[in-house]
């Protein structure tokens, strides 16, 4: 935990592809929208729009790194992590290129992760209007009873623990990226985040929602839905057998589910279908070792997957 009077460096690392329409309000919230210094630091999986002569010409306060081709979310999450570390980063701030913080946003955030010593910490997030909560971030917080008695009584907490909140906006103290690590290279896209909490509450631990913080997350309800068909069943498959994993007796049922959809999908000519299944499961087999390894690796406490 930071100790009062050290000097409090936040980096905002931006994974950003084909991100145009969006860069331009993501920036300015974290750059003029905030009562701290924020340093971003964008990562570019290969944008093919205007993205990153936006960055280059209209931003140059920005590090920008450029990847030159798709290499994951996680994975360029990690490089600007790595980035950032070298610089000096007390606290790393991640947020999608389709996501605004409000004003003051930031500090909240910091001070609930140092009031309550937490690995990991969150807005609230709302859809790209601020009229609801987004869909994903409500599923997250829909069995927290703490956080609905106080918001019904009017006497919120500075934090509420959650065991997962998505990766759209997180602020991690330097405490977590050398003592959990960066995200897990066996996610290419989708599921990293997941897995990223199940390791924090597996190493004890605790996912803070923030009340007091509010983002706007402007996406499609899953949005890349061709990129999600595809990775849905081996992400899946990935994280039943992950740090956390699965009861057996629950992934036998699983696979016997995925069984009988895919001979029904064959029988009923939805050859699509069935394909995608037999695509999740051949991905998953392809990973196997990867996922044996990686396990015991993120057993261990360190900056797992990181070059510090």
């Amino acid at each position: 935990m930071l100790e009062m009077g050290n000097e409090i460096k936040t980096y905002c690392i931006i994974v950003t592809y084909n991100g145009q329409r969006w860069i331009r309000k993501c920036l300015d919230s974290i750059l003029h929208g905030q009562d701290m210094v924020i340093r971003p630091v964008v990562v570019d999986n290969g944008s093919t729009d205007g993205t990153v002569p936006v960055i280059r010409e209209e931003y140059p306060e920005a590090v920008l790194l450029e990847n030159g081709m798709n290499t994951g979310f996680g994975r360029a999450n990690n490089r600007g992590i790595e980035y950032a570390y070298k610089e000096g980063a007390t606290h790393f701030l991640l947020l999608n290129q389709d996501a605004t913080l409000l004003p003051g946003a930031v500090r909240t955030l910091v001070d609930a992760q140092q009031e309550g010593n937490l690995p990991i910490v969150s807005p609230v997030h709302m859809n790209g209007t601020g009229q609801l909560l987004d869909q994903g971030f409500f599923r997250c917080i829909a069995g927290n009873r703490d956080l609905a008695g106080d918001l019904f009584r009017g006497s919120l907490k500075t934090y509420y623990p959650c065991p997962f909140v998505n990766a759209a906006c997180w602020l991690l103290p330097r405490e977590t990226v050398e003592r959990i690590g960066g995200f897990d290279p066996v996610y290419f896209h989708y599921g990293e985040d997941i897995d990223y909490c199940s390791r924090v509450v597996f190493h004890g631990g605790t996912v803070g929602v923030v009340p007091g913080a509010v983002m706007w997350h402007d996406r499609e309800e899953k949005g890349n839905w061709k990129a999600w068909e595809k990775a849905w069943l081996s992400t899946s498959l990935i994280k039943m057998y992950g740090i956390r994993p699965t009861p057996f007796r629950d992934r036998v049922k699983y696979h016997f589910q995925q069984l009988k959809v895919f001979i029904f999908d064959l029988l009923t000519f939805h050859f699509r279908d069935a394909g995608l299944i037999g695509y999740g499961y051949r991905e998953f087999f392809k990973r196997v070792p990867m996922i044996r390894s990686h396990v015991r690796q993120n057993r261990t406490i360190g900056p797992n997957w990181l070059s510090l």
